[in-house]
């Protein structure tokens, strides 16, 4: 019998359009950040997804054999638009478009952290539009896997208002994309920013096909977007209880060893249980060190074993799309790390320290708030396994 294992034509397929770079803060606009220290230029700036594809470029991830350029130019429709958001939304967007700068201007001020110039919708559209293309290239069989440089980000776009630098959620649509015009039934979203994205938590908590898990900064909801949605207690509603995972880090600097650590007894555990058949990285790369707006210390080699770690599931099915992320040099050696992690190139290792102990509250608390819905973390709450395993991590760290 002869045997024949189909494999994509593709390994990778990338999305970037320097278009998404005419989005950006006019000269009025200035941005405080949460400890109240004010950052020129705007952090949401241009040259984010610039650096990124230069560093891809250098690295020879654009040019390698297997890697394969998304055509540019595709504007997310109002179909598509209406699958996560608000018509009346909609409509004020578009009619923001015939405003002038000074009323532009005021009408950003209306909102949390957001500013507008005139191609800012166009370039919202075209971010979304460039991550439903990567996922029609990974469906279809095209390409394995995909990587979207796009901006502006998307996951604090709630269903009817922008917030957080985002306009249109562009992971909320792809992945709701997924489910209704592809038929998928199990789509894993995974959100790495170091902000909690509130609007795809909203978007899909009630919503069992899509998996939404997100670490992010809380330090008791001060931290943006400062809502108690985002705490370990918030698992779902309905028969979705279980399909919302937030751990939620507090009042310390979080890097590697905290990360694997909610990987290794998290993260990971659950989605294999989920057997996602697509999985979708929120990827912003703002908790790594050297970030303006925070201050955590996880290394651009972690994405990458992160990024590895997942394709290892959905059959390498893993769309990465870029998110929050504004230490220019940090963030391009991040994506860099995703990349080659989706083309399965060897990652340099990461040295690890013990996780601290505010991590390792966290991520108890999760455990304990998600053991009732998996079957992978129910023994960890009536005996000492947690303990076990957090004691088995420190000691691989060390070596």
């Amino acid at each position: 019998h002869q045997f024949t294992m189909s494999c994509p034509p593709a390994r990778l397929c990338l999305m970037y359009d320097e278009e998404m770079e005419e989005h950006c803060a006019p000269e009025s606009v200035t941005y405080k950040s949460h400890n109240g220290i004010t950052i020129v230029p705007h952090p949401e700036c241009p040259e984010r997804i610039s650096r990124i594809w230069e560093a891809l470029e250098e690295a020879g991830v654009v040019c390698r054999e297997g890697v394969m350029r998304v055509e540019n130019g595709r504007l997310l429709t109002k179909d598509e638009f209406l699958l996560v958001h608000d018509e009346e939304y909609w409509i004020r967007l578009m009619d923001s478009q015939q405003l002038n700068q000074e009323k532009r201007d005021i009408l950003a001020k209306t909102f949390n952290s957001i500013y507008l110039n005139s191609s800012s919708i166009k370039c919202g559209l075209l971010a979304a539009g460039g991550v439903l293309s990567c996922i029609d290239q990974v469906m279809s069989g095209t390409s394995r896997a995909g990587l979207a440089v796009v901006r502006p980000p998307g996951h604090h776009a709630e269903s009817d208002t922008p917030s957080g630098f985002c306009f249109i959620n562009n992971v909320g649509i792809a992945a709701q994309y997924a489910v209704t015009q592809l038929g998928l039934d199990r789509v894993l979203v995974l959100d790495w920013d170091v902000h909690h994205g509130n609007g795809t938590q909203h978007m899909f908590y009630n919503n069992s096909k899509v998996l939404y898990m997100s670490l992010h900064r809380y330090d008791d909801a001060a931290f943006f977007p400062q809502s108690k949605d985002a705490n370990y207690d918030m698992v779902g509603e309905g028969s979705a209880k279980g399909f919302n995972v937030n751990i939620p880090w507090n009042f310390a600097t979080m890097g590697d060893p905290e990360y694997l650590l909610a990987f290794q007894s998290i993260v990971m555990p659950i989605a294999y249980e989920f057997q996602p058949q697509l999985i979708l990285i929120s990827a912003g790369f703002d908790a790594a060190a050297g970030d303006p707006l925070v201050g955590y210390q996880v290394t651009p080699p972690m994405y990458g074993h992160m990024t590895h770690h997942l394709s290892a599931l959905a059959e390498g099915r893993v769309v990465v799309a870029l998110e929050g992320g504004y230490n220019l040099t940090s963030i391009s050696k991040c994506a860099t790390h995703c990349a080659r992690a989706l083309l399965g190139d060897p990652l340099p290792s990461i040295e690890l320290n013990q996780a601290n102990g505010s991590a390792v509250k966290t991520v108890r608390d999760v455990v304990e708030s998600q053991s009732e819905y998996w079957k992978c973390l129910m023994p960890h709450q009536k005996s000492s396994t947690m303990d076990e395993q957090i004691e088995q991590l420190n000691i691989q760290a060390k070596h």
